[in-house]
């Protein structure tokens, strides 16, 4: 567990030497636990879905311990309204989602709480490996982007195995490419742009189990080059459209704070 730790330093580490945001503003203290529920896919729980005492119970948990805060917990039907909201502020050139539409028997309801101090989190996460009633407790370092309205715009990878986005019929976006993108976002007034590269980004989007027993070999050129942006407002359709139509563009995401 302690690599745990070890991984929350190199992921402030890595967004303290990054341009842009990073050296705006420090990486926030701490991280986040979900418990997600068996509620709604109570399929993935053998025992059936979680008992309202044992939603309460969690409840309880949770709000009595001292190194966390802000407990809150999101109903699957919230669940289902935020991933179509997230869904709608969508803009891709790859091919449709091979998914079909979520509906409301796909969702689980959970509880978020905040970590309130990086020293915390591989004892919390060893605590509350399991509870009654949940299918799947998570925990990680709190993301400098969680707290913000971010736009995520992914630029066109290169094909290979474990690549996650290649545009049709062309390659990597290119050195203009990027840079043309980075130019757009870094003209709207107020706007914080930080570049992730792609080791960067295969750190921080692998889960923390995964991130504990990552074969680091795997990280170069696994995924692509993005742009993350902090925008004074929220980006208005034509922004979204205007990005997307730029060449070596692969998909524009837009997420508000959570």
């Amino acid at each position: 567990m302690l690599r745990l730790l070890i991984s929350a330093a190199l992921v402030c580490a890595g967004a303290s030497a990054a341009s842009g945001a990073a050296a705006k503003d420090p990486w926030p203290e701490g991280g986040r636990i979900d418990v997600f529920l068996c509620e709604g896919s109570a399929r993935a729980c053998d025992e059936g879905a979680a008992t309202p005492e044992e939603r309460r119970s969690i409840q309880a948990v949770l709000e009595a311990d001292p190194r966390l805060a802000e407990v809150t917990y999101t109903s699957p039907e919230q669940a289902l309204a935020d991933q179509r909201a997230s869904g709608e502020a969508k803009r891709s050139n790859g091919p449709p989602d091979e998914f079909p539409e979520l509906q409301l028997s796909d969702m689980s309801g959970f509880f978020n709480a905040r970590v309130l101090r990086s020293e915390d989190l591989a004892a919390v996460e060893a605590g509350y490996s399991g509870f009654p009633g949940a299918w799947l407790v998570s925990v990680s370092p709190w993301s400098y982007w969680d707290d913000k309205s971010d736009t995520l715009v992914t630029m066109c990878g290169e094909p290979g195995e474990l690549a996650q986005f290649v545009c049709a019929d062309r390659g990597a976006a290119t050195e203009a490419e990027r840079q043309a993108v980075e130019d757009v976002l870094t003209g709207i007034e107020g706007a914080v742009v930080y570049p992730q590269s792609p080791a960067f980004q295969a750190w921080t989007e692998l889960g923390m189990s995964a991130r504990l027993s990552l074969d680091e070999s795997l990280v170069e050129g696994v995924y692509v080059d993005t742009f993350l942006a902090d925008l004074p407002a929220v980006p208005d359709a034509a922004l979204l459209d205007r990005l997307i139509g730029m060449p070596g563009v692969y998909r524009v995401d837009h997420f508000p704070p959570s």
